[in-house]
């Protein structure tokens, strides 16, 4: 089956060999893809609505994997036990906020999960903040443009692994090691469009307090964005 770009990087992160969780499964697309392509011998998809819960169990019957897919309405991961012997979560299309909380809501994920693989739809930092302070040590980001959109996807495994620096946190250790195309592109256009919204502020002849904040911290970004440039183009 053909998946989108960014489903198809999620599910390629899957060690070979693992039970998966697919956590959000919606039409269980990447659930279908690791069954098909022999990357995971089992998997569990999950979703907490109706909809995507028949959606998936429909697909999977399309692509006969009923007998290796097992579709479950769940709360994040609320429905999944340890004895399941799930070793990869992934959890994508959601925000970094709902993210972390599936995470800390399932204590067992610390233990019995070998990694996550998880893709923010915002706040990436507080995931890879969330990573550090949980025991879990971030082995491999990539980034990808689709459908106007740009997608950072985290690999994580346990262990003990924490950033010193800010920009780390904000955008990727990894991505800037690896000098990741899409993400210089992401961050060339950032620095345009922070210095478009900048020029429109400063039009403004009597400025408030407000105005005046939001250009200082649009101009820290910046200099944090131009500081990771310098060091991915050094790398």
């Amino acid at each position: 089956m053909q998946l989108s770009g960014r489903l198809k990087c999620i599910a390629d992160c899957v060690s070979p060999g693992n039970i998966a969780a697919d956590v959000g499964c919606d039409h269980a697309y990447a659930s279908i893809y690791l069954i098909k392509n022999d990357i995971s011998p089992h998997v569990y998809a999950l979703d907490v609505n109706d909809g995507p819960v028949s959606r998936a169990e429909k697909n999977i019957r399309l692509y006969n994997c009923e007998n290796q897919i097992t579709v479950i309405k769940s709360d994040g991961l609320k429905m999944v036990k340890p004895e399941y012997g799930i070793k990869s979560i992934i959890i994508s299309g959601m925000g970094g906020n709902l993210i972390t909380e599936i995470l800390g809501n399932s204590p067992w994920a610390h233990d019995g999960c070998g990694e996550l693989i998880l893709q923010p739809q915002s706040d990436v930092w507080k995931v890879r903040r969330w990573l550090h302070d949980n025991g879990y040590a971030i082995s491999h980001e990539d980034m990808l443009y689709e459908d106007s959109k740009y997608y950072v996807i985290i690999k994580a495994v346990h262990g003990i692994e924490h950033y010193g620096e800010e920009w780390e946190y904000l955008y990727g250790r990894k991505l800037v090691e690896y000098k990741n195309e899409v993400f210089m592109k992401y961050l060339a256009d950032s620095l345009i469009k922070n210095d478009n919204i900048i020029n429109d502020l400063e039009k403004a002849e009597n400025k408030t307090q407000t105005q005046i904040e939001c250009i200082e911290s649009i101009k820290k970004k910046n200099r944090i964005i131009e500081h990771v440039l310098n060091l991915a183009a050094h790398e």
